[in-house]
């Protein structure tokens, strides 16, 4: 089942998710009017808010994907290990479904922990992809003032991999 029954460049989400690579950005003012056309568009909306900063978002995140379920052990706010997050990151979508995971205050996490604000992100990035190829839709929505120095942060860089042929089935 393909995630898009036709790919209409001017839907918000067909630029989130393709051109934007699943982390897009919206001007503040308009994060209400943008969450309200998601729900409009049966999106299931999951919000962190980093205005307290990054422990207590990781300790959030550590119930959300049910972590001591997974693995045995909570998700603490000193646990934010981005390996270990990569591992358990998983909204549990089926095709056809649509989620966005809205991130509030990022300027906020960003001065606390850059790098792994940024990890977090480059996670939300490849979540994006696996689940368009599963046939979900999938996001990560910032919200941010338009003079934001996290405009045109570099969160993950891509390179040419190296040489390979296998017999692929």
């Amino acid at each position: 089942m393909a995630a898009f029954a036709e790919l209409d460049w001017r839907r918000f989400d067909v630029w989130a998710i393709l051109a934007a690579e699943g982390v897009m950005t919206v001007q503040t003012e308009h994060r209400d009017a943008c969450l309200a056309w998601l729900r409009s568009q049966n999106y299931g909306i999951t919000s962190l808010d980093f205005a307290n900063g990054v422990g207590p978002v990781v300790s959030y995140m550590g119930e959300i994907f049910l972590w001591e379920e997974q693995f045995g052990y909570k998700l603490t706010s000193d646990g934010g290990n981005l390996n270990a997050l990569r591992d358990g990151f998983d909204f549990d979508l089926q095709p056809g479904q649509r989620h966005v995971l809205e991130i509030r205050n990022v300027d906020v996490a960003a001065k606390e922990d850059l790098p792994w604000l940024s990890g977090l992100l480059g996670i939300a990035h490849e979540y994006s992809r696996w689940q368009l190829a599963l046939g979900a839709r999938f996001f990560t929505l910032l919200a941010l003032d338009e003079s934001s120095p996290l405009i045109g942060l570099t969160y993950q860089t891509l390179t040419v991999p190296g040489l390979s042929w296998t017999k692929f089935r």
